[in-house]
């Protein structure tokens, strides 16, 4: 697993139980793009919610597969919503 304290931001899932394979994904939600539509909302409740701000955050990412999470993202018509890899690369959009 990663460090509680990683837990927030990182995905950590594990693709193949025989390979323990094990990707991460980090979640930007850029807040002067979004204006709370809430796709990601309605695709992925529970881990995306919209604030006080009406502003779209990620919580409990570890909770989800990263496809659930690539369909949140492309689902923003704003492009809002930014993964990148564990080494920092921009992988959507």
């Amino acid at each position: 697993g990663i460090e509680g304290d990683l837990m927030r931001i990182v995905l950590n899932n594990n693709i193949n139980n025989d390979l323990e394979v094990h990707f991460r994904v980090k979640v930007i939600v850029d807040r002067d793009v979004c204006q709370g539509i809430g796709n990601c909302v309605a695709i992925a409740p529970g881990v995306f919610e919209l604030d006080e701000e009406n502003k779209a955050v990620a919580t409990h990412i570890e909770d989800i597969s990263e496809e659930k999470i690539r369909e949140a993202a492309e689902s923003c018509p704003l492009d809002a919503i930014i993964l990148q890899d564990d080494d920092g690369e921009q992988i959507y959009p």
